[in-house]
């Protein structure tokens, strides 16, 4: 996480959000709350290994935390997640989806929609699913090197 963070501040990029699904949300929550971050997406979380104090830390921050959770994910139920972030993140917004499983299989649009939401709001959604603007048509060619 910190040569990640490291990277994108070398390169001074504005904005910086942290989106990870399933384990990849506990490493955010455990190692991501840094000063240049934002805030987080989480996708599937299970909540397994981050520590209280550092859900603690995420709400002392102030950064906005938002959590795409499954309404039949095997490891953390919504009403779970809401009870587990309120005792120690109650600004996390808790964001159920239906007919979901934890792989999030045919929510793409929709799990993407709402990153899109969460880290550019200027943005409109759905997003589109088609591009009618200009395009170019290159050759490629990949050697062994």
């Amino acid at each position: 996480m910190a040569a990640a963070l490291d990277f994108v501040g070398s390169r001074g990029l504005p904005n910086v959000w942290l989106v990870g699904w399933s384990f990849g949300t506990d490493l955010a929550l455990m190692h991501g709350c840094a000063p240049s971050v934002q805030g987080a997406v989480l996708i599937s979380p299970p909540l397994r290994w981050s520590a209280p104090e550092q859900l603690r830390a995420w709400q002392t921050s102030g950064k906005s935390v938002i959590c795409l959770v499954p309404e039949f994910d095997d490891y953390l139920a919504p009403a779970q997640a809401r009870e587990r972030f309120g005792a120690d993140l109650p600004s996390a917004e808790v964001v159920t989806f239906e007919n979901a499983r934890h792989l999030m299989v045919g929510q793409t649009d929709a799990v993407l929609n709402a990153i899109v939401e969460a880290v550019a709001p200027e943005v409109s959604t759905p997003l589109p699913r088609t591009w009618d603007g200009a395009w170019e048509k290159r050759q490629v060619t990949i050697v062994e090197s």
